[in-house]
C-alpha cells in the first residue's frame, strides 16, 4: 500500500485535488469538485443521542470493515484497523470514536472515504456509502 510517508502525500494531495478547500481540517469533503457523494453530520451529537448503532449498520451494510486509518496531526498511519470496534473504543481520558484528532478512514477499493473532524463532524464519502448514511442516519443530524 506505500510507506507511512507515501500514504500521507497521496492523502494530502487527493484532498487537495478534489475539493476547493486549502484545509485538511474541519470541512474537506463537503464542497467536492469532481461527482464524488458526500454527506456530513454532528458525530457528537450521534453519540450523545446514543445513534452508534445507526453508524455501525452504514460500515456494516457497505461491507468495510479493516480499514487504512491516517490521523492526519500526527501523520500517523494505523493498518487493518477494525472500525466497528473503533466505532465503540474509548481510550483512556474516555474519548469515543468522535474525539479523535483528523482522523481519515479508507481502504484499499479507494471508492469510499470516512472523515472525522475534532470539530464534531463525520464525513462519508463516496457513493454508496453516501447514500447508505442518507437512509439510516437521522436528517436533523446532517450539517
Amino acid at each position: 500500500m506505500g510507506t507511512h510517508n507515501d500514504i500521507v502525500e497521496k492523502l494530502k494531495n487527493a484532498i487537495h485535488f478534489y475539493t476547493n478547500s486549502e484545509s485538511l481540517y474541519w470541512y474537506p469533503l463537503r464542497e467536492l469538485t469532481c461527482g464524488f457523494s458526500a454527506v456530513a453530520y454532528d458525530v457528537n451529537a450521534l453519540y450523545e443521542d446514543d445513534r452508534v448503532d445507526d453508524l455501525a449498520a452504514i460500515i456494516k451494510y457497505c461491507n468495510i470493515r479493516f480499514v487504512t486509518m491516517v490521523q492526519m496531526d500526527y501523520e500517523t498511519v494505523f493498518h487493518n484497523e477494525d472500525i466497528r470496534k473503533l466505532l465503540y473504543a474509548r481510550d483512556e481520558e474516555g474519548f469515543d470514536f468522535p474525539g479523535y484528532v483528523e482522523t481519515y478512514y479508507f481502504d484499499q477499493s479507494k471508492s469510499w472515504l470516512i472523515y472525522v473532524s475534532h470539530e464534531e463532524t463525520i464525513s462519508f464519502t463516496g457513493k454508496d456509502l453516501a447514500e447508505c448514511a442518507g437512509k439510516i442516519l437521522p436528517g436533523k443530524y446532517r450539517i
